[in-house]
C-alpha cells in the first residue's frame, strides 16, 4: 500500500513537472514521456524475470533496485526551488456530474481494470496455458510493455484521422483480438503475439478515455480529472483483486474470462454513449502536430 502511494504520487507529480517546463509541446512531451516510461516496465520486467530463471531462490534481490532509483529521483530530479501554489477558493470546480458521465466513468473503471488485470495475472495464465518456470514466465510479459510503448509512440499517429470514439474502439478491439489469441494458445511464440497486441491495444485507452470524461464533463475538466483518478484507484485496486479471487475458486484460465467482460463493458458504454471531441483536442493529448 505504501508503495503504491509513493509510486502514483511520484508519477503524478512527474507528469505536472513535465507540463510546466514542456510549454506549448507538454502534450507531445507528456505522450512521449509515457511511452519512455514503458522501457522502465520492460528493464524490471527482464531482471526480475532473469533473475527467477537463473537464481529461482533470489529474485527478490531485484526489488533493491527501488532503493538507488528512489534516492536519485529524489536527490537529482525533484525540483529544489519550488514555491507555494495557493489555490483560490472559486477555482474548485464542483456540481453534479450527467448520467452520461457516470455511465463512461464506470467504462473508464474497465479500462483500467482490464489493463491491470492483464499486468498482474497474465504471467500465471501463460505458465497455466504453455508452461515453463516463473522466471520465464515473468520474462515473457516484455512482449506486453514492448506493444504498450510502441502504441503509446505511434498509435495516435496511425489512428490520426479517426475521432476520439473510433480511435478508443479501435484500440479496445484490438485489446480484445489480443485477449483472444492469448486466452486460446498454448504455443510460446502465438502468446508473445497475443500479449503483444494487448499491449498495443491497451497503450492509448486512459488517454482517450479520460478525454471522454472530460468532454461529458460539462465544461468542469479539472472535476472530471479527480473523479477519473478515483475510478483508475478503484479499478487498479480490485481488478486484480477479483481475479485472484476468482482464480481461487476456478483456476487462471477461467478466472480470466473476467478481462473479456471488462473490454466488453468499456467498448459498448463508447458505443452507447458518443462524444464530441474535436480531432484538434484528440490530437494534442495524443501530442501529434497537425
Amino acid at each position: 500500500m505504501f508503495a503504491g502511494f509513493g509510486i502514483s504520487t511520484v508519477v503524478n507529480n512527474g507528469l505536472t513537472m513535465l507540463n510546466h517546463h514542456a510549454g506549448d509541446k507538454a502534450a507531445l512531451t507528456i505522450s512521449q514521456a509515457n511511452a519512455v516510461a514503458s522501457v522502465g516496465f520492460i528493464a524490471g520486467t527482464l531482471l526480475i524475470g532473469t533473475i527467477a530463471t537463473n537464481y529461482p531462490d533470489k529474485w527478490r534481490l531485484g526489488l533493491f533496485l527501488v532503493v538507488p532509483m528512489s534516492l536519485f529521483i529524489y536527490l537529482f530530479l525533484r525540483d529544489k526551488n519550488y514555491v507555494d501554489h495557493v489555490f483560490d477558493d472559486g477555482a474548485r470546480q464542483t456540481g453534479k456530474m450527467s448520467w452520461k458521465f457516470w455511465v463512461s466513468w464506470v467504462g473508464f473503471i474497465a479500462c483500467i481494470g482490464s489493463e491491470f488485470a492483464t499486468s498482474f495475472w497474465a504471467a500465471s495464465l501463460f505458465k497455466d496455458r504453455v508452461g515453463g518456470s516463473a522466471g520465464v514466465a515473468t520474462t515473457v510479459m516484455l512482449a506486453y510493455g514492448i506493444g504498450m510503448g510502441l502504441g503509446r509512440w505511434y498509435m495516435g499517429q496511425i489512428l490520426f484521422k479517426f475521432h476520439l470514439d473510433q480511435q478508443l474502439m479501435t484500440v479496445i478491439a484490438i485489446q480484445f483480438i489480443g485477449f483472444a489469441i492469448f486466452w486460446f494458445s498454448h504455443n510460446f511464440i502465438i502468446s508473445l503475439v497475443g500479449l503483444f497486441l494487448i499491449g498495443v491495444g491497451l497503450s492509448t485507452q486512459f488517454a482517450l478515455a479520460s478525454l471522454r470524461l472530460i468532454d461529458l464533463s460539462d465544461g468542469r475538466p479539472d472535476q472530471a480529472i479527480g473523479l477519473s483518478s478515483l475510478a483508475a484507484g478503484i479499478a487498479i485496486a480490485l481488478a486484480p483483486f477479483a481475479l485472484g479471487l476468482l482464480d481461487d475458486q476456478f483456476g487462471i484460465s477461467r478466472a480470466y474470462i473476467m478481462v473479456p467482460v471488462l473490454i466488453t463493458i468499456a467498448y459498448v458504454v463508447v458505443l452507447a454513449i458518443p462524444t464530441h471531441v474535436s480531432q484538434k483536442k484528440v490530437h494534442e493529448a495524443e501530442g501529434i502536430s497537425e
